[in-house]
């Protein structure tokens, strides 16, 4: 079964990130917003940033302004980084050989 493609980030979430990242790439938005790998790139090497501000107080519109996929995808990379960062095993993982995230599993 093939998986469905990822909706295309929203022009609102490219110039969330770009004015996030660095207000001088306003001039490539469009270049970025065609290629998606240089914006999953790009919201990736800014996660926690982007995160900070997503949640800031004085920044509370910033989650009316951008897509669910985008926040998703914040979300998600900050919760992978957590948990390749952090040793959550429970016991049952732990009987099962699990060390930290990933187990040892034999063949």
């Amino acid at each position: 079964m093939r998986g469905r493609a990822l909706p295309a980030f929203s022009d609102s979430d490219v110039s969330f990130v770009i004015e996030t990242v660095d207000p001088r790439l306003r001039a490539r938005k469009a270049s970025i917003r065609e290629n998606s790998d240089v914006m999953e790139r790009v919201v990736e090497e800014n996660t926690d940033r982007l995160l900070e501000l997503v949640f800031s107080v004085e920044e509370d519109r910033v989650l009316l302004t951008i897509s669910p996929r985008l926040l998703f995808d914040i979300l998600l990379r900050k919760t992978a980084r957590v948990l390749n960062k952090e040793n959550y095993v429970s016991g049952a993982g732990r009987q099962a050989g699990c060390t930290r995230v990933r187990c040892k599993r034999s063949r």
